[in-house]
């Protein structure tokens, strides 16, 4: 299934290794923004939740903007990722602003 990137509102593209790094650690709940990491080639990283005091729901694309793999991650995840490679990722939040969001990703197969 195809994931349309336009229909999350404020989502930030994360642009340096600085913010890749961070993601959503370290961020308050309640502020927190939806994430997009993109790569020039497919990789195969895998993510963690520590420092994250929230759980976010991850989604991992291929170039084509197609769901390889969604999850919601708990905090203090040592790591998490999908199956196979991606070029994109997106982590959600889920708080109050990204409710319609995550209620859609909870839909998604």
């Amino acid at each position: 299934m195809k994931f349309n990137l336009l229909k999350i509102p404020k989502l930030k593209k994360v642009k340096t290794i600085g913010q890749e790094a961070r993601g959503l650690t370290f961020r308050r709940k309640k502020k927190a923004r939806a994430l997009l990491f993109e790569f020039d080639k497919p990789v195969n990283l895998k993510l963690h939740s520590l420092f994250v005091g929230f759980s976010f729901f991850a989604v991992w694309l291929d170039k084509d903007d197609k769901v390889i793999q969604k999850k919601v991650v708990r905090p203090w995840r040592l790591s998490v990722g999908p199956k196979r490679a991606f070029t994109k990722l997106v982590e959600v939040p889920i708080n109050h602003f990204y409710r319609r969001e995550i209620e859609h990703l909870l839909k998604l197969d």
